[in-house]
């Protein structure tokens, strides 16, 4: 689903959005950040829905 939103960014033409998530969708924001970190200049999280364990992003150090 990250990947959709580079897509809808890139056709909109949004550089560098903070991203907001809630839910599943904080599970959306944190997977955007965490492969796309030049995409994005922030990231604020609402009780995500972590889905993927893989991918830890608490323990990520993100340089935004």
């Amino acid at each position: 689903m990250a990947d959709w939103v580079v897509a809808y960014l890139d056709a909109a033409r949004v550089e560098r959005p903070v991203v907001l998530g809630w839910s599943l969708g904080g599970a959306v924001a944190a997977a955007l950040t965490g492969h796309h970190q030049s995409r994005v200049s922030g990231l604020v999280l609402e009780a995500p829905a972590m889905l993927d364990f893989s991918f830890p992003v608490a323990l990520m150090p993100l340089k935004l």
